[in-house]
């Protein structure tokens, strides 16, 4: 069980949308009670790789250290499972236009859903480890947007659209190659992780005047892919590819409000010094310079950015 409580306030002092006889001063606080229940049992115990003493040799050559297994470590398979009630609250930036072809309905209510969710997760090998999954969950009273048209123009109207479900299949996995190579034994030259992630949606208005339609913001397919090397926790490298499907921004599908597949690959490193107390960051956003839009307001079309590039310091005491 869980307690949620959300205070906020608005007050407009400027809105080119509205007279200024009709400026909003409000405030509201929301508290919801919300349970959940989760289980896990595990299907097979894991085991721990650890050094092991040298091997034996001939008093000539290097002895090659024989790694050993030990009880203990990560279940080497489990299987697990949720059921757990949620709820979106009003927001008062859905409650504000914010453009002059925006319209907000005044009698917004809140949205709640109830999420069921079963998978198996573990480490079958030192060096690999792995979650798989199903969920489903249904939403009522959806908060979103609908694209209208008329003789008076395009117009985009916030309210409750409809009860939605949604169904997925996510999978993860994570290999230490240089471990594997290594015979399961953490390597002396580091840690070279290769991941991977993937997410496929299903989502449809179940009523409501959408039915029948994608949700909003809902892309069929995301994959997440890349490597990540770490040596003796000084140095850091990542590269990390993210594979977005197309999705729809307004809850009846309209072609104005369509956005378009993406790729978008991130750079990033990090150096520790000093016994990590000092630490250099950097890196390089949207490597390749990918042309998209992940967002679409009111106003527009909201574009992501470009290559970026970032940088700083982290100090510990």
């Amino acid at each position: 069980m869980r307690l949620e409580f959300l205070q906020q306030s608005l007050n407009e002092s400027v809105n080119t949308t509205k007279p200024a006889g009709e400026l909003l001063s409000s405030s509201d606080f929301s508290f919801v009670l919300l349970s959940s229940m989760g289980a896990a049992y595990i299907l097979i115990d894991g085991q721990e790789v650890i050094s092991g003493s040298p091997g034996a040799g001939d008093g000539k050559t290097v002895k090659r250290v024989i790694p050993t297994v030990s009880a203990g470590g990560p279940p080497k398979l489990e299987i697990y499972g949720t059921v757990a009630q949620a709820y979106r609250p009003r927001t008062y930036g859905e409650l504000v236009p914010t453009g002059p072809g925006s319209i907000v309905n005044g009698d917004l209510e809140e949205g709640h859903s109830l999420q069921f969710e079963l998978g198996l997760r573990g480490k079958p090998l030192p060096y690999l480890t792995f979650d798989v999954g199903g969920f489903y969950f249904n939403f009522e009273d959806q908060i979103g947007d609908i694209t209208i048209t008329n003789e008076n123009g395009t117009f985009s109207s916030t309210g409750n659209v409809g009860d939605a479900r949604y169904a997925g299949f996510e999978a993860a996995a994570e290999l230490d190659l240089l471990a594997m190579i290594n015979e399961g034994a953490e390597s002396p030259y580091g840690r070279f992780n290769l991941y991977g992630n993937i997410t496929l949606l299903d989502t449809e208005f179940t009523s409501g005047p959408n039915k029948g339609f994608v949700t909003t913001y809902a892309p069929g397919y995301q994959f997440k892919v890349g490597g990540i090397y770490r040596c003796k926790e000084a140095v850091k490298v990542g590269l990390l590819g993210t594979f977005v499907d197309d999705s729809y921004a307004d809850a009846n599908n309209t072609l104005s409000h369509f956005i378009p597949s993406h790729v978008v690959w991130d750079l990033s490193a990090e150096i520790k010094v000093w016994d990590g107390r000092l630490g250099v960051i950097a890196g390089i956003n949207n490597l390749l310079d990918e042309d998209y839009f992940g967002e679409i307001r009111d106003e527009g079309i909201v574009p992501a950015y470009g290559r970026n590039y970032y940088g700083g310091l982290t100090i510990k005491f």
